[in-house]
């Protein structure tokens, strides 16, 4: 696996290095009219690729070694998911969006160290796996729902929406993060069992689509979140093709199939 197959490898941050990660999120996505040549949120989720046309990031990931340790601090209430931006390693810093994790008590108080979710150079493909009508567990959300959010964010162009404040916006104010009930991470890692090296918690980027309290019934609003599942750790595969040999490949589908547990609990950081 080759380092330049990622944007940024999955690592633990110094609280310093969080806190400033974090007030760049803050400060961008509370910036609605940005000053010409300032960076925008288009940006901090779009891959430029030496041969290829811009594409925009769907998910992040954490390795299931940083899964575990981040699931057995003792105390922990709860997983905060909290927005970041960070630079990409060497000597031309690129900034990035990613999420970090901790873990909380019931008083918000960091019970764990803050990790930092991986960030692959190519987005992941998005595939329709095996449907079957089985019933869904009252924590998880269904394969109909979590499909359709997922969805939203890939046709992005397809809708003319842009990547702007508007998409992370909730009625509590620009989104921070989101909030994860601890179980929601323990029963997303439970089907890895004993294979925590070949698997991943994945946030795949969603978009839900809803109406305001105040909106008639033709006007939509967006609001950016994130799907919690259990993935394939992502890996460079060979490429027959000798210019994507040299750049590398990523593997890993975000598989959309009722024979996965998907998770999004839609708490908000604000106010969550």
């Amino acid at each position: 696996m080759s380092e330049s197959d990622f944007l940024l490898k999955p690592r633990l941050l110094k609280p310093d290095d969080y806190v400033n990660f974090a007030s760049a999120w803050k400060q961008l996505v509370n910036s609605d009219s940005p000053l010409p040549g300032a960076l925008t949120l288009s940006q901090v989720f779009t891959v430029y690729g030496e041969t290829s046309q811009s594409q925009v990031m769907n998910y992040v990931y954490l390795p299931n070694d940083y899964a575990v340790a981040l699931l057995s601090a003792v105390g922990t209430a709860a997983i905060q998911a909290k927005f970041v931006v960070a630079t990409t390693p060497g000597s031309q810093p690129t900034p990035v969006f990613s999420i970090v994790l901790f873990g909380i008590d019931g008083f918000g108080n960091p019970t764990t160290a803050y990790y930092l979710a991986g960030v692959a150079s190519n987005p992941a493909a998005v595939v329709q796996g095996p449907t079957t009508s089985t019933e869904t567990p009252a924590e998880l959300v269904g394969l109909d729902l979590a499909g359709n959010w997922t969805m939203n964010w890939q046709n992005l162009k397809q809708e003319a929406l842009a990547i702007d404040t508007k998409l992370f916006n909730s009625m509590y104010g620009p989104v921070l993060g989101y909030t994860y009930p601890l179980d929601d991470f323990l029963n997303a890692l439970f089907p890895a069992k004993m294979a925590l090296d070949t698997e991943a918690l994945w946030l795949n980027f969603a978009l839900h689509k809803y109406n305001k309290p105040d909106a008639t019934e033709e006007v939509y609003s967006y609001l950016f979140s994130t799907v919690l599942t259990l993935n394939s750790l992502p890996t460079t595969k060979p490429s027959p093709d000798a210019a994507a040999a040299k750049s590398g490949t990523v593997s890993g589908d975000i598989d959309l199939s009722s024979t996965d547990s998907y998770y999004d609990v839609s708490r908000p950081s604000p106010p969550y």
